[in-house]
C-alpha cells in the first residue's frame, strides 16, 4: 500500500491505522513524506518504529504524482495499491478485493467509495459487476465515459497484481508539467496510468458492489489536488483515447469524436462549477460544442446539460442546477 504524505498531520494517523488493521495483514505498507514541513514525517517514522509492514521514504516535495511513483519503485509486494493520506478504509477492504482477484483470477480489482464532508455522505458505486475485459471496458467508454470514469479516475479504490505493474518496462504516473492557466496546480495523472493498467491486464478487472474508501471532502493541500481545469482534463482523455485506438484501431475515428465532445463536456461541468461557487458562468459554451455534444457524445444527462447552458437564462439555469445537486 502506497500512501503519499504532505500536511496531513490531522489526518495521518486515522488513515494509517485503518490500514494496519485490516483483517487481510500481510501488508506492505509504503509512506512516501514528499518534503511535508509539519509532524508527519515523525508521524510516519514513529508507525515504521512499532511495525515492521511499515517502511518510510523522506524525499523533497515534487508533488502527488512523484510520491505516488517513489513508492511504485520500491514496492516489493504482490499487490500494488494506493491509499490517500487524509482518506481511510474499512477494516475489510482488501480482504475481499484480495479474495475476489482470487477468485476471479483477475489481474486489477475495483470497489466503490463513500464520499463523506461537513454537509454530504454519499455512496459511490460502479455501475459494473463482475468480471470484466480491457475490451469490454473500452466499449463502454464508447456508450457512457461517466459511468467509465468513475472505473478509472482513482487511483485508490483498486488493488492490482504488481507483475502489470512493475513488469518489462513497468508502468509509472506519467508526470505531465504542472500547467495552471486559473492559478491552481493540475491533478495527478492516475486516469492515464489506470488506462495503461487496464490495457496490461490480460486476465481483466474484477468490479465489487461494496463502498470500501472513505474519500474525505476536505480543503486539498500540497501534494493533492482535484481533477479540473480543461487544459488538464484534454490531456487525460487524449492519452486515454490513445490507448482505446491501439486496442481498437477499426474504431478510432468515433473514439476521436467521443474524444473531442467530451473535451466540450469539460466546458460545461467547469461552467457549473463555477456557477455554483460564484453565482455566474466564466465563459459562454459556443452553438458549435453544443452540436459536438449533441452528435458524439452518448450521454443523454450531458446533452440535456449542454443545451440548458446554451439555451437558458443565467438564473433560471443557477436555479436547476441547485435544485439538481440538492437531489443528486
Amino acid at each position: 500500500m502506497i500512501v503519499p504524505v504532505y500536511k496531513v498531520e490531522m489526518y495521518l494517523e486515522k488513515c494509517v491505522r485503518s490500514i494496519l488493521l485490516q483483517s487481510y495483514n500481510d501488508l506492505e505498507v509504503i509512506l512516501v513524506n514528499d518534503g511535508s514541513p509539519d509532524g508527519c514525517p515523525a508521524i510516519c517514522d514513529d508507525f515504521a518504529a512499532k511495525d515492521a509492514r511499515v517502511r518510510v521514504i523522506h524525499k523533497e516535495n515534487g508533488g502527488l504524482i512523484s510520491a505516488r511513483n517513489a513508492g511504485l519503485d520500491i514496492a516489493s509486494g504482490e499487490f500494488i495499491a494506493f491509499v490517500d493520506s487524509d482518506d481511510y478504509i474499512l477494516p475489510d477492504m482488501y480482504e475481499k478485493m484480495h479474495a475476489k482477484l482470487i477468485e476471479e483470477k483477475a489481474d486489477i480489482c475495483v470497489c466503490g467509495y463513500k464520499m463523506v464532508g461537513d454537509e454530504i455522505e454519499r455512496d459511490i458505486t460502479v455501475n459494473l459487476k463482475g468480471k470484466q475485459s480491457a475490451a469490454q471496458i473500452w466499449k463502454l467508454f464508447l456508450t457512457d465515459f461517466i459511468l467509465y470514469s468513475r472505473a478509472m479516475m482513482s487511483p485508490w479504490n483498486r488493488l492490482i497484481r504488481a507483475k502489470i505493474v512493475k513488469g518489462e518496462g513497468g508502468l509509472r504516473l506519467p508526470n505531465w508539467p504542472r500547467i495552471t492557466p486559473d492559478g491552481q496546480r493540475i491533478t495527478d495523472s492516475c486516469a492515464a496510468f489506470n488506462a495503461d493498467c487496464l490495457a496490461a491486464a490480460a486476465n481483466g478487472i474484477v468490479f465489487i458492489d461494496y463502498a470500501a474508501y472513505i474519500y474525505r471532502l476536505a480543503e486539498q493541500a500540497g501534494s493533492l489536488s482535484t481533477f479540473r481545469g480543461t487544459k488538464n482534463l484534454e490531456m487525460v482523455l487524449e492519452h486515454i483515447a490513445e490507448v482505446i485506438i491501439q486496442a481498437m484501431p477499426h474504431r478510432a475515428r468515433e473514439i476521436e469524436n467521443i474524444y473531442e465532445s467530451y473535451i466540450y463536456v469539460n466546458y460545461v461541468s467547469t461552467n457549473q462549477e463555477h456557477m455554483m461557487r460564484n453565482g455566474a458562468r466564466p465563459l459562454d459554451i459556443p452553438f458549435s460544442a453544443v452540436c459536438k455534444i449533441l452528435r458524439h457524445t452518448p450521454s443523454y444527462s450531458l446533452k440535456i446539460q449542454a443545451l440548458c447552458m446554451y439555451f437558458l437564462p443565467d438564473k433560471l439555469y443557477m436555479f436547476i442546477l441547485r435544485l439538481y445537486y440538492a437531489v443528486v
